[in-house]
């Protein structure tokens, strides 16, 4: 709604109710086909259809991290004396990759702390204080790269630098970790010592119990 306004939100989501109504006794799939249809449908968002697709993806995302189930996770002993040339990791099934064109993790942020400070206020805004609180603009593009998680039953999002995010992406789609961090290298920005910026990674990636034992 903070990027298409009111309106022209209510008639995206009739639009997408009529074709995609509930089927369930629980409402949270509801969205589950929102990111294919505003594709299908861009006479609902026009010239922001790609900044609305990437917003689903970016709330969708945090549906799963609150609500996919976690594995047990895997820590640095558990992966010592591996072969790296065959260790394939599993990543949780509640983290997302997001490779994003606007920073929207800040745009969610912004629209968050604006909603909390009318909600703390008790006095009668006049009307231009009241338009200036809710309208909140839409990011100007900028690439940006997000793993969605949870950690101590909180939601998070968590930014990537790119070869963080090839990496993990290498390993989610099962890559072993030989592989991964060989693709990463070759395929990625220049890092300088890729050695050390490996295992920063790994162990704040195993801290927060993003991998798993692969099924």
């Amino acid at each position: 709604m903070a990027i298409l306004g009111r309106s022209n939100f209510n008639k995206l989501i009739t639009a997408y109710l009529e074709k995609f109504p509930s089927n369930s006794y629980t409402l949270r799939n509801l969205g589950d086909w929102l990111g294919l249809f505003i594709t299908d449908h861009p006479e609902f968002t026009g010239t922001k259809t790609e900044l609305c697709r990437q917003m689903w993806s970016f709330e969708w995302a945090q549906v799963l991290a609150f609500d996919e189930p976690g594995k047990p996770a895997l820590s640095v002993d558990d992966l010592m004396g591996s072969d790296a040339k065959k260790l394939r990791l599993g990543i949780q099934p509640y983290i997302t990759l997001l490779h994003l064109h606007w920073p929207l993790d800040d745009f969610t942020i912004a629209l968050k702390q604006n909603a909390l400070r009318g909600q703390a206020s008790n006095a009668v805004d006049s009307p231009s204080q009241a338009a200036s609180r809710r309208q909140i603009p839409p990011p100007a593009k900028y690439e940006i790269f997000v793993a969605m998680h949870r950690l101590d039953n909180e939601l998070y999002y968590k930014r990537l630098d790119r070869n963080a995010f090839v990496l993990l992406q290498h390993l989610q789609n099962g890559k072993t970790l030989a592989g991964a961090v060989a693709a990463t290298i070759r395929d990625g920005d220049d890092a300088g010592d890729w050695t050390s910026q490996i295992q920063s990674w790994f162990t704040a990636w195993t801290e927060m119990g993003w991998f798993c034992k692969r099924d």
